[in-house]
């Protein structure tokens, strides 16, 4: 058997890779990873998924950011001295979190764990406050007001919908993010205590904008 007819038989059974054929798949595998992700016409893309690190619709937050890691979205954010929750600690799966100094903003001092509230809309370019049912709990009110005196935007969304509604809804996300270019994203709303269910809405509609380009 001559040489050319046993690198072909060999590239048959998969007992011999070709390099150029192996610089071809990894080429392929890194483009198919670039390209998942929330991106937008100019080239740039969603980057970080920030959060409080409490349960519910922060946690589903860092999740899908775990998710997608290998499509460059880190998760991080700004959380409560000690790193607590309301079930304990917040997980060491979550090592891009930092502890805040203070456990309240000196703008909002009557409100608790308001120090991470501010710093998380500070440090991000927009907020998204994510619901079953509309929250009028302190920490939502500081949400807002921190978006409306660092001049973010903020959206707010209901997830308590059909399947038809979801649709709509994470396309009206997609298109809220294109438009004001959010590279790094506050994800803001309830504990899975308050609502339950929320951290399932949340991670679903998140990898749902997260799935495709824009």
């Amino acid at each position: 058997m001559n040489s050319l007819l046993l690198i072909n038989t060999l590239l048959i059974f998969g007992l011999f890779s070709s390099p150029s054929l192996a610089a071809n798949q990894n080429k392929t595998e890194s483009n198919s990873k670039s390209n998942i992700g929330c991106k937008y016409s100019n080239g740039t893309k969603l980057k970080k998924l920030v959060s409080g690190g409490q349960t519910g619709v922060d946690r589903a937050a860092l999740d899908v950011a775990l998710a997608y890691e290998n499509a460059q979205v880190l998760g991080g954010g700004w959380c409560p001295p000690g790193r607590v929750a309301e079930d304990g600690l917040i997980p060491n799966r979550y090592p891009n979190l930092k502890e805040t100094p203070e456990d309240t903003s000196s703008r909002t001092s009557n409100v608790p764990r308001s120090q991470r509230t501010e710093w998380n809309v500070r440090d991000t370019d927009a907020t998204l406050l994510l619901y079953l049912s509309i929250p009028n709990d302190p920490g939502t009110v500081a949400t807002r007001y921190f978006c409306e005196q660092y001049g973010k935007p903020l959206m707010e969304l209901h997830l308590n919908q059909d399947e038809h509604a979801k649709d709509i809804t994470y396309l009206k996300v997609r298109r809220w993010l294109a438009e004001n270019q959010v590279e790094s994203l506050n994800v803001a709303g309830p504990s899975e205590r308050s609502q339950e269910g929320v951290y399932k809405a949340t991670y679903e509609l998140l990898s749902k904008v997260l799935a495709k380009e824009i």
